[in-house]
């Protein structure tokens, strides 16, 4: 399962003097305890978390007798060194969000990050300039010893032109690491797109062109099995 767990605290003073507005109906620590309990009842196997900010501790609290977890890269917070940032336009917080959560019966190894090429704002538009957006991969072992490629991700958010251009680079930048690749192991990539084929050229800059590769079929099981194999188009 993908799972945006909305761990962003509602807003923040940069060092005392600037507060910027994060997210005004976050559940901030009731959310992320009421997440992990969620997460015990549903049973699933693998978790790819996104916005894994400030509340990482409470969803541990929860589910850490049953799962593990990848790296949890910090929180967003204000201080001094930050307000430099923030002035200069910077990247404020050494983050990316990210994490991966996996019943202990199941490995996972091999984590790597990776930048996304571009993204578009800063405060605004998102605030998507604010932390290092981009995926994450794993080798997952099964309990039966089968191998398993894994990519998790973060897109950019927002629906203007320019968030738009930015998060179709970004599933170009996404399809040519998985291209470059060929290891022969089965690949699952999930996470928090922020796409909608109707907006954003998912199949054309992704499905199609790993498709159009020979050793690979990419398919969506949403597509496959929510629309019997009919991708939406237009306004559909």
């Amino acid at each position: 399962a993908a799972m945006n767990v909305d761990g962003m605290p509602t807003s923040i003073k940069v060092a005392g003097i600037y507060t910027v507005e994060l997210n005004a109906d976050g559940k901030e620590a009731d959310g992320a305890k009421a997440i992990g309990q969620k997460l015990n009842t549903m049973g699933y196997d693998i978790v790819a978390a996104s916005e894994d900010f400030n509340y990482n501790d409470e969803i541990m609290a929860q589910i850490g007798g049953t799962y593990s977890q990848g790296t949890h890269r910090g929180k967003i917070d204000g201080s001094l060194g930050t307000a430099v940032k923030y002035i200069a336009k910077q990247t404020l917080f050494e983050t990316d969000g990210l994490n991966l959560f996996w019943k202990k019966s199941i490995g996972a190894t091999g984590e790597s990050w990776t930048a996304w090429n571009e993204h578009y704002g800063y405060d605004d538009h998102e605030a998507d300039g604010l932390i290092e957006k981009g995926y994450r991969y794993y080798l997952i072992t099964l309990a039966d010893d089968t191998q398993v490629d894994l990519y998790i991700l973060h897109m950019e958010a927002g629906s203007d032109t320019g968030d738009n251009a930015a998060r179709a680079t970004q599933i170009t930048q996404l399809a040519n690491a998985i291209i470059a690749s060929d290891n022969g192991r089965p690949i699952i990539v999930m996470g928090d797109t922020n796409c909608r084929y109707t907006r954003d050229a998912l199949k054309s800059l992704f499905i199609d062109v790993i498709n159009a590769d020979p050793r690979f079929t990419v398919r969506d099981p949403w597509v496959d099995y929510g629309r019997q194999g009919i991708y939406p188009s237009g306004t559909n």
